[in-house]
């Protein structure tokens, strides 16, 4: 079973979500129901590990911590939502562990 990964940023104000499919829609709907979204990332690398993975940073940190204590324990299309922080703070300066 896949699971639905969602990790929030070490400022507290950005989820990561993925893997991403046809759930985009459904997922940007639900999380704006928690706060104002700032920015939503999604992948698109050649490396598959990365493909569709998604970044949600929400304007105030409260609806961060309102998303995390909602999300956690639910599933979507039968797939657990797991979730957590992520370390990225700047996607311009990310880089893919795996490959440095």
């Amino acid at each position: 079973m896949n699971e639905l990964s969602i990790k929030l940023i070490s400022d507290i104000t950005m989820l990561y979500i993925g893997p991403f499919t046809d759930f985009y829609d459904d997922l940007f709907e639900e999380l704006n129901k928690y706060g104002e979204i700032e920015s939503l990332n999604v992948c698109n690398n050649l490396a598959d590990h990365m493909v569709g993975n998604v970044y949600v940073q929400f304007r105030e940190e409260e609806y961060t911590a309102k998303a995390l204590k909602n999300l956690t324990g639910r599933y979507y299309a039968g797939r657990p939502i797991i979730v957590d922080f992520s370390p990225v703070t700047d996607f311009r300066e990310a880089t893919c562990r795996k490959y440095e």
